[in-house]
């Protein structure tokens, strides 16, 4: 392992390259063959290290052409296919001047991966990573991680990543790249903070006090010879932020204050010297409670909160980003709260059917957000099944479930298994129904009046039985 100070030459050596190459584009491009989607998404970063997704449209032959001027340096971006039998999630590492072209068979996700190639500049990184990734796989594929101690949990999560560095490294080498350790340090840290959050969740399911995880997550950098969790330097590296909210959460989780829950994650924020570190988690906390909000009168009560807090940003960016994003909130409320009209967004059945909500008027709705791939959706359905029959002699209610799963072979197959027989639709429209109902996460219950308008945004689940009853009755009384 090389020293901590060389590595930290390394990192500054990609700052400087990045700003060197700012004028370079980075080109994507390629041919998959039996691709049934019309479309990629490419998802990279901003200089706010924030999330940009781009459309990239696959012609009818599979092949596909993508410039951007967004990679300002070597970083791993993630490209995502609404085709989940194939390519459902990938990622591909890039930097300034890159021209990757890829080929593949979409048949289905084995051969996917089987008959994935990379060519033209940056074949060389990729095709390394891969052959590394594939070696890992195998290397430790019967390693027990749930059943080890946390001890040598973490003992085998570093063994792994220095024998992942070692075989990257021995294969650039092999491909004689001549500026290679930018890439290798790179992985080297995406695939450790990668190994921090997997911890983090880990000690989380074994019912691990915040204490107990933040001294084993404390233990675990040091044994990776990280000084400092906060360094700017790691904001470019996606796992990173990542793990530094799951951090950050913990150690406010700790406060002892009677301060309320934002208030503790600000101080928290505050705290921390670097600069770039601190302005990010102090943006993305905001950003969180914006987007999150569902009334109007809460997000003026935060906007209120943050317009006395702008100060303390170094980078004034975020200050603008911010106040967009309020506008943004406050005018979407506006069109749609608690009292409004339902979005009238027409949804497929099974059978590609169209259903639009106005076509369900004189009906009180009791609207399902849920996903196949969603263990606390599916654990409600049983209960959701009694209400469905206790009202079938009713034609003036209407049960809707909408699924929000990106293969509709997996929405089909859920339905059938959990016996679903009131009326299924899906979410296919780029989630626009979920958007349009600030729905974070599943499962999430909606309830409609007979007029169409939103009676509440976050109702009981069908195991509060008598709750949903209750506020489904109330509202065909009147």
């Amino acid at each position: 392992m090389r020293p901590i100070f060389t590595k930290l030459l390394i990192l500054l050596s990609m700052a400087a390259y990045s700003q060197q190459s700012k004028t370079k584009p980075v080109i994507i491009q390629g041919k998959f063959e039996n691709f049934t989607d019309s479309i990629l998404y490419f998802y990279s970063q901003d200089e706010l290290y924030r999330t940009q997704r781009s459309i990239i449209k696959v012609n009818p032959d599979g092949s596909f052409y993508h410039e951007t001027s967004k990679i300002k340096q070597p970083d791993i971006e993630n490209w995502i296919s609404n085709d989940a039998n194939s390519i459902s999630h990938k990622k591909i590492t890039l930097s300034p001047g890159f021209n990757l072209q890829m080929t593949a068979d979409a048949k289905d996700a084995k051969t996917f991966e089987s008959t994935l190639r990379f060519s033209g500049n940056g074949a060389e990184v990729n095709t390394a990573w891969q052959q590394t990734n594939s070696i890992l796989a195998n290397a430790f594929k019967d390693v027990p991680y749930r059943r080890l101690s946390p001890s040598d949990l973490k003992n085998k999560m570093i063994e792994l990543q220095q024998y992942m560095s070692h075989i990257f490294d021995s294969l650039l080498r092999i491909y004689n790249l001549p500026d290679r350790e930018p890439y290798v340090l790179l992985h080297d840290y995406e695939v450790f903070f990668a190994n921090c959050a997997y911890l983090c969740q880990e000690l989380s399911g074994r019912l691990c006090t915040p204490t107990e995880r933040l001294e084993e997550l404390d233990s675990f950098l040091k044994m990776k010879k990280i000084s400092s969790l906060f360094q700017d330097k790691f904001l470019a590296v996606s796992n990173y932020r990542f793990f530094l909210n799951q951090y950050a959460s913990l150690k406010t989780e700790l406060s002892k204050t009677s301060e309320t829950y934002f208030i503790k994650e600000v101080k928290y924020a505050l705290s921390i010297p670097p600069k770039k570190v601190r302005d990010y988690l102090l943006y993305n906390n905001f950003d969180k409670y914006i987007y999150q909000s569902r009334s109007y009168e809460g997000v003026i009560w935060l906007q209120e909160k943050v317009d006395s807090l702008y100060s303390i940003f170094s980078n004034k960016e975020y200050e603008t980003v911010i106040h967009e994003n309020f506008e943004k909130k406050l005018a979407q409320l506006k069109e749609l709260s608690i009292g409004k009209t339902i979005p009238d967004i027409p949804l497929p059945d099974s059978l590609g059917a169209l259903h639009k909500f106005s076509s369900f008027r004189g009906k009180v709705l009791y609207i399902d957000l849920w996903a196949s791939w969603c263990p606390p959706c599916r654990a409600e359905n049983p209960a959701l099944k009694k209400i469905v029959e206790s009202y079938e002699s009713r034609s003036d209610v209407q049960f809707l479930s909408i699924s929000i799963d990106k293969a509709s072979s997996d929405w089909k197959k859920a339905v059938r298994d959990d016996q679903m027989h009131w009326l299924q639709l899906i979410d296919d429209n780029n989630q626009s129904m979920s958007n349009a109902l600030f729905v974070q996460s599943v499962p999430r219950y909606v309830i409609v009046n007979k007029e169409g308008k939103i009676v509440t945004f976050d109702g009981p689940r069908p195991r509060e039985t008598e709750k949903v009853k209750a506020l489904i009755d109330a509202e065909l009384a009147k």
